[in-house]
């Protein structure tokens, strides 16, 4: 009770804990408590380290609200975090550029695609200079990479994409290949990526390998696991496998909502495949009265100018 910055750094990390475990509700209060008596602390304490233990549970609280889909909220933070941390560290610094990374990966997210890639790609560049003088961890370089990664793709730019998901991919293998959930995330992207270029099959096993990954690690229900159902089934839906994609679909749908409720961007990505899905098989007032659910949510998540309210339009 006298050392509130040992306090608030213990209840922001056992928020970090649940949500990981995808407990978010339990997160929310938890780093949110943590936050309050670290900034507290540092209004008092100047010092260096009062400060960056400030900066770092901003940045928890960022990586849950994008988990959440509070995107905005997310992105504040994450710049927030960004204006204390920098003047206390090198512009190089690791923990600043994984920061970043986080930051370019919430503004992807808004559909501010250029500006996120920009930001990306410097970090990636800094990075990767890093690793090869000996100075970090390839965790690091896996995880930017597998971001830019993913912004390429939202920008349609598949082939440029390619070669950063394998270099994640073989990054993290360079460091073992035991289970892990960023290695699933690595995985996942790396299957996309090959959906992407017309080469679902290309791209199904490594969706196949997170999903699996991600089972034996994950206690269900876990948005995680959930999620990796849905990429399962959208890959199917694309190698042309309809009924297997419809039945994996619905099993995303029932585990998504389950978690999240139906007002939630993953609840309306596991719709979107689901309608297309609908629609191949020749349901088609079926496959329009989901698109138009997708429709109403993702104007309610992202905002009428989101590029996936034009997916779902042109769908």
């Amino acid at each position: 009770l006298d050392q509130p910055d040992v306090r608030g750094r213990l209840m922001a990390t056992m928020g970090t804990a649940y949500r990981n475990l995808g407990d978010l509700a339990r997160a929310d209060s938890l780093i949110g408590q943590g936050l309050t008596l670290l900034r507290n602390y540092a209004a008092r304490d100047m010092s260096r380290r009062a400060q960056l233990e400030w900066a770092f549970a901003l940045e928890d609280l960022g990586v849950l609200r994008a988990e959440q889909n509070r995107f905005a909220e997310a992105e504040a933070f994450f710049r927030e975090a960004l204006r204390i941390c920098r003047p206390l560290l090198a512009d190089d610094a690791p923990t600043l550029r994984g920061t970043v990374t986080k930051l370019g990966a919430t503004i992807s997210k808004q559909g501010r695609l250029r500006e996120a890639a920009a930001m990306q790609d410097e970090a990636l560049t800094l990075l990767r200079a890093q690793y090869a003088a000996g100075g970090i961890d390839s965790v690091y370089v896996a995880a930017a990479a597998n971001n830019l990664a993913t912004t390429l793709q939202r920008l349609g730019l598949y082939e440029a994409s390619l070669p950063l998901a394998r270099e994640a991919v073989q990054l993290l293998a360079a460091e073992g290949g035991a289970p892990d959930v960023g290695r699933s995330f690595v995985l996942t992207n790396l299957g996309l990526v090959y959906n992407n270029l017309a080469r679902p099959r290309a791209g199904l096993p490594h969706v196949r390998r997170a999903l699996a990954m991600r089972d034996s690690l994950l206690d269900a229900p876990h948005p995680l696991l959930a999620i990796a159902h849905h990429n399962v089934a959208e890959v199917l839906y694309y190698a042309g496998r309809f009924d297997e994609a419809r039945r994996r679909s619905e099993e995303a749908q029932r585990r998504i909502i389950g978690i999240h409720g139906e007002e939630h961007a993953d609840v309306a990505d596991a719709l979107h495949t689901y309608g297309q899905i609908l629609h191949r098989q020749g349901a088609l007032a079926e496959a329009a009265q989901t698109h138009r659910r997708v429709e109403r949510i993702r104007r309610a998540v992202l905002g009428d100018d989101h590029v996936r309210v034009a997916k779902t339009l042109a769908a």
